[in-house]
């Protein structure tokens, strides 16, 4: 009995697969840009959000340097599957990091806008206009 394989492979050599799951992929991966802007504002403030924003795109490209490293890998060790598990790794390092470094960050720096904001709220209260 054939079992049905659900591996890389099997999508790269298979054009039909290839199609519908790239074309699911790009629509999953479409929110991501739109969503860019107003995250990087909620999470660092809208002060130098051009910057920020900047920044945010300027590791985009940089990532897209890593994919002739991919192929190399990939020509040496003869499939994808190694592509593949290193870029997962990659995802899961990246994800551990966003909650143990950058929740922590976000949630001080939240902190510190939430206070300035009382603060020049209080301020402005107190100012008896002439």
């Amino acid at each position: 009995m054939a079992r049905a394989s659900v591996s890389p492979e099997y999508f790269g050599s298979n054009p039909y697969a290839f199609l519908i799951l790239s074309g699911v992929m790009f629509l999953a991966w479409g929110e991501v840009y739109s969503l860019f802007s107003a995250l990087a504002g909620d999470a660092f403030g809208t002060k130098h959000i051009g910057k920020i924003y900047g920044v945010l795109y300027t590791a985009k490209g940089i990532g897209a340097l890593f994919v002739p490293i991919g192929n190399l890998l990939m020509e040496a060790t003869g499939t994808w599957s190694t592509v593949l598990y290193t870029v997962a790794a990659m995802d899961l390092t990246a994800a551990f990091l966003a909650m143990m470094v950058l929740r922590p960050v976000l949630a001080s720096h939240v902190a510190t806008a939430r206070s300035l904001h009382s603060k020049e709220t209080a301020a402005a209260g107190a100012q008896v206009p002439a």
